[in-house]
């Protein structure tokens, strides 16, 4: 690959650093290195094979990534948020958070059936952005690891242009061992490139502000 995009020497041992495992082609999974036979352990003897679901994208094919279907959809959107039944305090300060750019994840907590989910659709017609939605009380049956389903979500946002919901965080924030490496893996979300994310769960998050990202939580 080195030698088929660059021309000379310094051009080459420049673009290695593209192929580090903490750069974007191999940290979003745009290219796969590695993970087939090698002729030797070295770096430039190892495979290089473009990503399944890259693939697709770059042909324009319709529907999101086949590890995520189980447990999440695209969506478009429709609701109108002046129809939302929502307190008008809560219904503006939702708005108004949606509105900033950085680092916040958006935690909408409260009982099934309180609008959760019909915010953050307004909230997503508002802004005309599609919704990549997921229901965490399915993830861990998908045989992602915990770290890795969340990059792929985010990716997948990433891809389709689309915000992110992640539903019913409760599900992997009990408390016992299969659970923790999934909350833990929930609370290293991080919003990138315009994406924003919103999680919705039936209490409070405990792992809101971990490693610098704030979580701006609203009670439904």
């Amino acid at each position: 690959a080195l030698h088929l995009f660059c021309a000379e020497q310094e051009e080459r041992l420049a673009c290695r650093e593209a192929f580090r495992h903490d750069r974007a082609l191999l940290a979003n999974q745009l290219v796969r290195a590695g993970d087939g036979p090698e002729r030797d352990d070295s770096f430039l003897g190892r495979s290089l094979r473009i990503d399944e679901r890259i693939a697709a994208f770059l042909l324009e094919e319709d529907g999101i990534d086949r590890r995520l279907v189980s447990f999440a959809e695209r969506s478009e959107p429709m609701r109108a948020y002046d129809s939302l039944h929502l307190p008008g305090r809560l219904r503006t300060q939702l708005r108004n958070a949606a509105r900033l750019q950085g680092d916040s994840i958006l935690y909408l907590c409260g009982p099934e059936g309180a609008g959760k989910r019909s915010a953050v659709e307004a909230l997503c017609a508002v802004a005309a952005r599609p919704l990549i939605a997921a229901d965490l009380s399915q993830i861990a049956g998908c045989g992602l690891a915990p770290a890795n389903a969340f990059d792929l979500l985010q990716r997948e946002a990433l891809l389709s242009g689309a915000d992110l919901l992640l539903e019913h965080a409760e599900a992997i924030a009990a408390d016992h061992a299969a659970a923790e490496p999934w909350a833990a893996a929930l609370g290293r979300l991080r919003p990138r490139r315009g994406i924003r994310i919103f999680v919705t769960g039936e209490a409070p998050w405990q792992q809101n502000g971990l490693r610098g990202c704030v979580w701006r939580s609203f009670d439904f």
